[in-house]
């Protein structure tokens, strides 16, 4: 009898062993799964958080940054300054601060030929300024109407203008020759609007002493055309 209750005693005790063995591994897999569920949901949190708020800021930083920093530098002649000191601090050149005028001997010297305007650009103001490219000029006629001229085919560098100094451009341009039997039309010229480079408002000078001009300004190469800015008047 009492090797039976021994026997049972560590039967019991033997189980209870067991069990605890088995509640050891089941909170250990339980804390192994815990671990995983906490490692994951950081991930998750910082994924969401870098698709969400913060995207759209770094996006615009950097989309707005690359595109004014060159900007600046070319307005202020940074490295390009093609006709200035390196270094120069000279802006582009306003309307406003432009005074216009012909050039001294401007118009064409027989019908039937090719004459040039020349269109001097005075710097009014108190600094140096830059022109680069070609100016926008509008023929308009009597009644209103305007020829916007095409470019010629020429490359264009920067000019700096001093104050009190001066740069120019030429319209080349083709008069209306009334003996032509060619069926051509005049363009009664009544003024020129001249936009500087890079600006939008315009000046206006009269077409006084200049002929009437061939109309062309339905055609692909036409006679009457508008060249680059150039250096002194």
């Amino acid at each position: 009898m009492i090797m039976q209750l021994r026997n049972r005693r560590l039967a019991a005790t033997a189980g209870m062993v067991l069990c605890a063995g088995a509640a050891l591994a089941a909170c250990q897999g339980g804390t192994s799964g815990d671990d995983a569920a906490g490692k994951d949901t950081p991930t998750a949190v910082a994924t969401a958080t870098g698709t969400s708020a913060p995207a759209p800021g770094a996006t615009t930083t950097a989309t707005s940054t690359p595109a004014s920093a060159p900007a600046t530098k070319a307005a202020d002649g940074g490295s390009s300054g093609s006709s200035g000191s390196s270094g120069s601090s000279a802006t582009r050149c306003r309307t406003a601060d432009l005074g216009f005028s012909f050039a001294p001997g401007s118009g064409a010297q027989a019908v039937g030929s090719q004459g040039g305007i020349g269109v001097v650009l005075t710097n009014k103001g108190g600094g140096a300024c830059t022109l680069q490219g070609f100016p926008g000029v509008d023929i308009v006629s009597r009644s209103g109407t305007h020829w916007s001229l095409t470019r010629q085919a020429k490359s264009a560098g920067k000019v700096t203008v001093k104050p009190g100094s001066a740069a120019s451009f030429e319209i080349t341009y083709l008069p209306f020759d009334e003996g032509d039997s060619g069926g051509s039309v005049a363009f009664h010229a009544a003024s020129i609007l001249v936009t500087p480079p890079d600006e939008t408002h315009s000046a206006t000078l009269k077409w006084d002493g200049f002929a009437d001009v061939m109309d062309q300004s339905g055609a692909t190469h036409p006679g009457t055309y508008v060249g680059p800015v150039v250096a002194g008047g």
